[in-house]
Order: structure tokens, then C-alpha cells, then sequence
């Protein structure tokens, strides 16, 4: 899939239609980023449904970045 083209537009809309609270497309893609507050289960259902998986999972703890010194 070619990020010029329209097919990763629409899936991007599909996850949003579906609920999805953030969804984007990396810079260089095709990829597409999807932050939320559902569970895995929920996100896994809705991508499989449209032909998509999931490749990468992290979760944000808003707490910035944090440097630690060992001497």
C-alpha cells in the first residue's frame, strides 16, 4: 500500500468510524498510529475486521522523559 494513495485514507477513516479516538499515518508510512483508551481486544477486532493487525503496542505514562545517572 502506497501512502499517496487513497486505500490508507480509508482505512485510517474506518478506525475512526469505529471509535477509535486518535488515529494518524506516520510521516514516511504506510502506517498508521492509533492512540486510545480501549482495550486490546476491542482495537484487535475492529483492524482484523478491515484486514489490518497490530505490529507494534506500547502505553503512555505522561510522565516526560526521565534521565537517570549511574556513577
Amino acid at each position: 500500500m502506497e501512502h499517496h494513495s487513497f486505500e490508507i485514507y480509508h482505512y485510517m477513516s474506518q478506525l475512526r468510524e469505529a471509535g477509535l479516538e486518535f488515529v494518524g499515518m506516520s510521516s514516511v508510512g504506510p502506517s498508521i498510529a492509533i492512540i486510545t483508551e480501549k482495550d486490546r481486544a476491542f482495537v484487535e477486532g475492529i483492524v482484523k475486521k478491515i484486514g489490518l493487525s497490530i505490529t507494534v503496542e506500547s502505553k503512555i505514562d505522561n510522565e516526560g522523559l526521565h534521565i537517570h545517572h549511574a556513577c
